[in-house]
């Protein structure tokens, strides 16, 4: 199996002053917030999964970054979605 690297378009109210990242099942969940007072109403989330193909890829990473929005949805009470993919990358035999 492959490794790729999924970046997601997310919407949501949610904000951050540091960098936020969530790990579940062993994979880790980066997100990418905009500041407090940005008025900004989306943020992306990345994650390296593995796959037989990036459409299997894509489908693993899915259910992993919804637990994770649940999760941060549950804890904060914003309404957070997952929309769509914006970059899928297949990595290299060999290489990290």
């Amino acid at each position: 199996m492959a490794l790729y690297f999924i970046r997601y378009v997310c919407e949501g109210s949610l904000t951050a002053k540091e960098k936020l990242s969530l790990s579940f099942q062993g994979h880790e969940v980066k997100f990418n917030v905009p500041g407090p007072g940005s008025g900004l109403d989306r943020f992306s989330a990345t994650i390296t999964i593995e796959g037989t193909s990036w459409q299997d890829a894509d489908i693993n990473a899915q259910k992993i970054i919804q637990s994770c929005l649940d999760a941060l949805s549950f804890s904060t009470g914003q309404t957070l979605l997952l929309l769509n993919w914006e970059l899928i990358l297949e990595g290299e035999t060999g290489t990290e």
